[in-house]
């Protein structure tokens, strides 16, 4: 179980995964619109994406968010979003290394 920070150049593998995320979902966005999205947040340095791989493929991941607060002494705090793991290697602790990851 390998898990790391996800790379500019994975958006395709980020795509593929999240077709795992909700049955029903939404189509994915064009090609166009998803690049605009996703170098949008991959320069921001508050928004990170953590994934877990087996091999060179991607199996898991999640999104987290460090938001700036000015309460609690204007310590930021963080939302982590859209943790998904492929349906093939789901209940073996992808999620959970992912999430620890980004923690």
């Amino acid at each position: 179980m390998h898990v790391r920070e996800i790379a500019p150049d994975e958006l395709t593998a980020v795509l593929a995964l999240y077709e795992h995320l909700h049955d029903g979902d939404e189509p994915p966005p064009d090609q166009s619109t998803a690049e605009r999205t996703w170098s949008e947040a991959v320069a921001n340095p508050r928004i990170r994406y953590f994934g877990g791989y087996e091999t060179s493929a991607l199996v898991s991941c999640c999104t987290i968010t460090v938001v700036p607060n000015l309460t609690r002494g204007c310590r930021p705090y963080a939302v982590i979003e859209n943790v998904v793991t492929h349906r093939e290697h789901r209940n073996v602790g992808w999620g959970k290394a992912v999430l620890a990851a980004a923690l």
